[in-house]
């Protein structure tokens, strides 16, 4: 379990955490990762900017209109599209435009591919926030474990430990 705490990140376990909970999973093993991963602190890297600088979209935790528009309407939607927004802007998945991109034209119709990173992701998330929460959950399921096993395998072993116990 240790190892588990070490090699992901809190974001990456509370994103596994909520996922695996709203499939109906539960049990000590999930309450003990969600309440170790509140008491974990990652110190701030000395690039980033002080909160008092951000404005108040950034201060919920989210970038995104689409998704800070969730809060009160779809409180489940916003903490996972939340989350997810944040392993984007990480870049821990979806490394690249295209990838997003190639996400959000898969995704919807209504995705429109845009020049850059950053606006690409926020299409993306406009998108996520009109659908339903079992579309949400499958979009960033497809997202977290691609086609290419080796990146998927460690979320995939993360996902099978919290619900088996075993590596």
């Amino acid at each position: 379990m240790a190892l588990i705490l070490e090699e992901y990140t809190p974001t990456e376990l509370k994103l596994a955490v909520t996922m695996l909970r709203n499939s109906g999973r539960s049990g000590i093993l999930l309450d003990y990762v969600a309440s170790e991963r509140q008491h974990s602190s990652r110190k701030p890297k000395k690039t980033e900017k002080p909160a008092s600088g951000r404005n108040q979209a950034s201060l919920s935790g989210t970038k995104s209109r689409a998704i800070s528009k969730l809060e009160e309407i779809e409180p489940e939607k916003f903490v996972i599209l939340r989350e997810f927004e944040n392993l984007i802007q990480a870049g821990e998945v979806l490394k690249t435009n295209e990838a997003v991109r190639n996400l959000g034209e898969r995704t919807s119709k209504k995705f429109v591919a845009k020049k850059s990173r950053k606006e690409s992701i926020a299409a993306l998330l406009g998108v996520l926030a009109e659908g339903s929460m079992e579309d949400v959950r499958n979009v960033i399921e497809a997202a977290i474990a691609p086609d290419e096993p080796a990146d998927g395998d460690q979320y995939q072993r993360l996902a099978d430990f919290l619900i088996k116990g075993k590596g």
